[in-house]
């Protein structure tokens, strides 16, 4: 996460189209939270990244880390939120099977760059 800028910037502007962020927070406990994946600054360097109309995909199966998570990305004016019910992408991960398994929610978002943002 240190380093997500880094790396990025030396991408060619607008080649990041796709970015998944699925399954990613072991950290429940509230005073754990700053070390947490998703955070604000996370958003601002994919969004400020991502190709105009490219999408982020998130996923989670804990309630309370999506509401969190979605609300971030909510925040963003440059993104807009997809609902979804099913993960668009043919290969599961393997939490995500255990979970589905188990008759458990996964909660799936989608949020869209607006063009000329």
């Amino acid at each position: 996460m240190l380093n997500l800028d880094r790396l990025l910037a030396n991408l060619p502007k607008g080649i990041l189209r796709n970015v998944t962020i699925q399954f990613p927070d072991p950290w429940f406990k509230k005073k754990h939270a700053k070390r947490r994946m998703v955070n604000r600054q996370l958003v601002e360097t994919v969004v400020s990244h991502l190709a105009e109309t490219g999408k982020i995909f998130v996923q989670t199966d804990i309630e309370f880390l999506a509401d969190e998570m979605f609300e971030l990305f909510r925040e963003n004016e440059n993104l807009k939120e997809v609902e979804i019910n099913e993960n668009p992408f043919p290969v599961k991960t393997e939490r995500e099977k255990a979970v589905e398994e188990k008759d458990l929610p996964v909660y799936r978002r989608i949020f869209e760059k607006m063009v000329n943002c």
